[in-house]
């Protein structure tokens, strides 16, 4: 990952430093994502357009800001990840919808009316949508979801 995409990485962390959310099993082979934003508690909600997202785009978004803040601080500290780690982290990317993600904003002029995750260009691939609470999460999710799906593979050879 050159500067630039490091320093943009940092910028979006910085972003979302009042922001924590983690997978949380609620039965046999379901799950949800919980989280705190600005204080208050929140269920975030992943879809593709109007379906839930699969479970490997569930997963790879769960751990996304976790892992991101992670590889971030491993390679401020020049600290290696641990293999079974890395393994966990590599496993949850490659699972997810391919990449890349563009995070498409309203604010900034966007293409679908309301901020959105193109996961492709292809016209057979849903769009994504996070939710916070049933209503549309902030922008600054959509961006930092948006930018893991590319970071995380850099930062994570630069952990190992």
């Amino acid at each position: 990952m050159d500067l630039v995409s490091y320093r943009q990485v940092v910028d979006l962390l910085a972003a979302v430093e009042d922001v924590e959310w983690h997978l949380e099993r609620v039965a046999a082979g379901a799950s949800r994502l919980v989280g705190v934003l600005g204080g208050a508690a929140f269920e975030l909600e992943v879809s593709r357009d109007r379906e839930p997202a699969s479970e490997g785009d569930l997963q790879f978004v769960g751990a996304s800001l976790g892992d991101l803040r992670r590889l971030v601080a491993l390679r401020e500290t020049g600290a290696r990840l641990d293999p079974e780690e890395a393994l966990l982290i590599r496993e949850r990317y490659e699972a997810a919808s391919p990449g890349p993600w563009v995070a498409s904003i309203e604010a900034d002029g966007g293409l679908a009316g309301c901020d959105v995750i193109l996961v492709s260009d292809r016209d057979d691939q849903a769009d994504m949508y996070l939710w916070v609470d049933g209503e549309l999460a902030p922008s600054r999710l959509f961006r930092v979801v948006a930018f893991a799906r590319q970071a995380i593979p850099d930062l994570l050879e630069h952990a190992r």
